[in-house]
């Protein structure tokens, strides 16, 4: 339709929403208000084990709203428009950890909590078992590191496919490389 010699598509407002993509693979999800980055998510892709098989999923991460800009609905409005965006993508279904009763009015089920583990200390062996003692971790170890996690999970429900160039083993590998943690103490984050 035209009106005053300017086309629908002239007239609407450009979209408050940006999709960003990012190096590794992600897009971040970007909400504008006047010429400020207001709001965020990123949406991640991500395979995961169902029992033998291997499923495309798409991750929700770093959703974040600017302090001063809080209460105001706009990671709601991020969240609604980056879910619209997986629907027509790859993934048959998508998942974030979170706050438990924040996200199901986004249509997410809480299926389980996020596991994190810690060893405070490898120095203090008096609880391990007769035989055994710990060391850290080096550089040499990694493929053994990966076999044991792919070992691990693969047969499991929910668990990540971690590809060999994915961030997680990146950032183990530069620990290791540089002699700081110990593999097994190594701070994880989720790996892509």
């Amino acid at each position: 339709m035209i009106h005053q010699g300017i086309t629908d598509a002239q007239s609407k407002p450009p979209s408050p929403f940006q999709l960003r993509p990012n190096p590794d693979g992600s897009t971040t999800v970007e909400l504008t208000v006047g010429d400020v980055c207001v709001s965020r998510a990123t949406i991640i892709p991500m395979t995961i084990r169902i029992g033998i098989a291997t499923v495309r999923m798409d991750g929700i991460g770093g959703v974040a709203t600017d302090d001063a800009h809080r209460h105001r609905g706009y990671s709601r409005r991020v969240l609604e428009y980056a879910v619209d965006a997986m629907k027509g993508g790859a993934a048959p279904l998508t998942t974030l950890y979170g706050i438990e009763h924040f996200y199901p009015k986004f249509g997410y089920a809480t299926v389980g909590g996020e596991a994190t583990i810690r060893l405070a200390s490898l120095e203090d062996e008096r609880d391990l078992p007769e035989g055994c003692a710990t060391r850290s971790g080096r550089l040499a170890d990694l493929p053994r590191i990966k076999t044991l996690y792919g070992d691990g999970t693969r047969e499991a429900v929910g668990a990540l496919v971690r590809p060999d160039d994915g961030v997680g083993w990146r950032q183990m590998e530069a620990s290791l490389g540089s002699g700081g943690a110990s593999a097994s103490s190594s701070p994880m984050r989720p790996m892509r």
